[in-house]
């Protein structure tokens, strides 16, 4: 029987909304299918274009404290979508001995650089995850330009006059304000926040 090896788990979705339930049971059913104990995860909330990995280098940290074998991870860009940034991070479990298992690929990074295949394979996918970055970009950006070419409007609408009088509980602020009660009281007693009275008391000096 093959000795079981040691792993961490490093997830990680690019919104709030989003949730790490699908990578983190997916990577477990292949750490128990394949002999491998995890010994901790790691999943954080940050955009793809973000280079602030504070989790993932948590992760590093503690991995050169712990005889660790593998990361798993659920996909390649879950590491970063910048070449460089992306290398520099593997390099630095690579250094320490640790192999990278990208489980949408299948495919094990090998930390010894001995086999030119993975060494090139590793290349190609760093490369890729940074291209699929700009064509996203380019994506957005296309789409911000038609949006605006069809009249469109980017940007927070201007309020107007029927939105701030349909403020909640429009006229008891007014009334608070002109009683000349202070900003801070009338949101209180409205139950509004105060940049709500702010919006009302600038409409009622026009």
């Amino acid at each position: 029987m093959n000795e079981m090896k040691k792993a961490f788990i490093y997830s990680r979705v690019s919104k709030m909304s989003q949730d790490f339930e699908r990578q983190n049971l997916e990577l477990r059913a292949y750490a128990e299918k394949n002999n491998i104990e995890i010994l901790g995860v790691f999943s954080e909330k940050v955009s793809g274009a973000n280079d602030t990995r504070p989790e993932m280098d948590r992760m590093i940290k503690e991995a050169q404290s712990k005889e660790i074998d593998l990361i798993l991870i659920w996909e390649f860009s879950r590491i970063g979508r910048k070449a460089v940034d992306v290398q520099n991070k593997i390099a630095s479990l690579h250094r320490l001995g640790i192999s990278i298992y990208i489980h949408k690929l299948n495919f094990t990074t090998d930390p010894t650089g001995k086999d030119p295949f993975n060494a090139f394979m590793f290349q190609i996918m760093s490369s890729l995850a940074e291209m699929e970055l700009t064509n996203i970009k380019d994506r957005l950006q296309s789409g911000r330009e038609h949006y605006k070419r069809k009249g469109g409007y980017l940007g927070r609408p201007t309020a107007t006059t029927k939105t701030i009088e349909e403020t909640k509980n429009y006229n008891q602020i007014v009334k608070y304000l002109k009683q000349g009660l202070r900003k801070n009281a009338v949101a209180k007693l409205t139950d509004v926040s105060l940049n709500t009275v702010l919006k009302v008391k600038k409409h009622l000096k026009k």
